[in-house]
């Protein structure tokens, strides 16, 4: 493209060598990673033209991978303060069957239902570096530190879209409220259905059809458009969804049939649209994180917790979660986490046997540590193991926080089983559920100290909010036939 040079650069650089968009992206990628003749306070030299924005990049990884579905889906909402506030209506107000007065009766005033929300938005951060040595080499073509510049976006993109599903700032308040963690705190959770089990895919679809009725009633008004499944859900649904309930893909008649994928549930009041992730909890993600991550813990972490775990013979919920076919010997580790989401190592595994209506009682200190613990996690095994299980044999079985003298208790009365499916059930529309952001991705330079090094930090503003939380469920609990971690087997 002649003239791109003169056009872009104007007449201070010298623009002779720019002559194609090619060319213009090959500068660009220069200007990005050079440290030539750079005056970083002055913003002089090349700092002076360099573009600080990351949020094409962080556009760029999210449209390039299948596994940020949540994030891709949610409109952007720009905001300028990091205390968002807005009015929630859940009512017109008055009495549908109330409106009729006789001819010189009093008039009854009303007004509509209103809700003051505040949603703190939280800072996503990472930091990068490269050596001195690196900051000139090439990998594959493409500079390192253009690189590491897109490796930090796909970690703080990883946060955020885990976040969005199961974060919770009730056990590390620097964390963002996610989803799971919003619909709790409406109006105490009514929106949660806990299916305690259950590995019946008809119990899930009908569940749905309920939430599909509901959410259209008087003081919702509203819809639900998707939902999100992990790998385990997606597959029961394609082998044990009646006929009856499957859309049509590609006009293809073979769809409908058992086996086929499920791309979306048909019911009387619309389609409800499957979406894939790998982020939810499920079996597959809800091992202790030092499981996940590969033996790696961060440096600053909590300590390792001391834990007895206690038979109780009865408490709120027992009955129904401690059935007769459940009741055995489990065992217990309890990892501790930080104000940042940080999970230190697991404590010594603790078995306990609870009784049919029983309970069990995890309780414990947490060590002295630098770092302090703002809350934990409770990691069960499956039932009755012949031998003290690996901790890659637990899965999350409950979340509590820290108390201020470092003493923690759970009482485990099944309210959260271990290697279930979380599914969430939404409307996508802007006005029911966004992002948040404050502003663009950013990338802030840091300066080295003793070190032949480049640093610099990658941070993100926002959080995500639930503008109609009435239109917003949760169905807790399935457990998939084929899902390979089975709680009680």
């Amino acid at each position: 493209m002649f003239g791109l040079g003169q056009e872009v650069l104007g007449n201070g650089i010298n623009g002779q060598a720019i002559n194609s968009l090619q060319d213009w992206d090959n500068f660009a990628k220069a200007v990005q990673v050079s440290s030539y003749q750079t005056d970083h306070d002055g913003m002089t030299g090349v700092a002076a033209i360099r573009k600080e924005s990351l949020e094409p990049t962080l556009r760029a990884v999210v449209a390039q991978s299948d596994t940020f579905t949540f994030f891709k889906g949610l409109k952007r909402q720009p905001v300028t303060s990091a205390v968002h506030e807005w009015m929630v209506q859940l009512s017109r107000g008055g009495q549908v069957d109330g409106m009729n007065i006789g001819e010189l009766g009093e008039i009854q005033f009303d007004v509509g239902d209103y809700r003051r929300k505040v949603e703190r938005l939280k800072l996503f951060a990472t930091g990068a570096k490269i050596s001195d040595f690196a900051n000139v080499q090439s990998l594959e073509g493409e500079s390192l530190r253009a690189r590491e510049n897109e490796n930090a976006m796909v970690r703080i993109a990883n946060a955020v879209e885990r976040s969005l599903f199961v974060s919770d700032e009730r056990y590390s308040p620097n964390k963002v409220n996610g989803f799971k963690a919003q619909v709790r705190n409406f109006e105490g959770g009514r929106n949660i259905i806990n299916l305690n089990g259950s590995s019946d895919v008809d119990d899930l679809v009908q569940t749905i059809f309920h939430i599909k009725a509901d959410v259209r009633q008087e003081g919702n008004y509203g819809d639900v458009t998707d939902t999100y499944v992990d790998a385990a859900t997606q597959n029961a649904l394609d082998q044990k969804l009646m006929p009856q309930y499957r859309v049509q893909l590609d006009n293809n008649p073979t769809s409908l049939q058992y086996g086929a994928p499920v791309g979306a549930i048909k019911t009387s009041y619309g389609n409800l649209k499957l979406n894939h992730t790998i982020w939810n909890d499920s079996a597959a993600n809800t091992q202790p994180t030092i499981v996940k991550n590969r033996g790696r813990v961060p440096d600053k972490v909590p300590g390792q917790p001391t834990v007895t775990v206690t038979p109780v013979a009865s408490a709120p919920g027992s009955a129904d979660g401690w059935t007769a076919e459940r009741a055995g010997e489990y065992w217990y580790a309890v990892s501790l986490v930080d104000a940042d989401g940080r999970e230190g190592l697991p404590s010594v595994l603790q078995s306990g046997t609870v009784a049919e209506g029983g309970a069990l009682r995890v309780s414990g200190n947490a060590a002295f540590s630098a770092v302090t613990a703002t809350g934990g996690r409770i990691y069960r095994s499956r039932k009755d193991r012949d031998t003290m299980p690996e901790l890659k044999d637990l899965r999350l079985s409950g979340e509590f926080a820290v108390e201020s003298d470092g003493s923690f208790e759970y009482v485990d009365v099944n309210q959260r089983i271990p290697g279930s499916s979380s599914v969430p059930v939404m409307n996508l529309k802007p006005d029911s559920i966004q992002w948040l952001q404050l502003r663009p991705a950013m990338q802030f330079p840091l300066f080295a100290t003793n070190q032949l090094i480049h640093p610099w930090a990658v941070a993100l503003y926002g959080t995500l909010q639930l503008g109609q939380p009435q239109h917003h469920y949760l169905i807790d609990g399935f457990v998939p036939e084929s899902s390979p971690w089975q709680p009680f087997k």
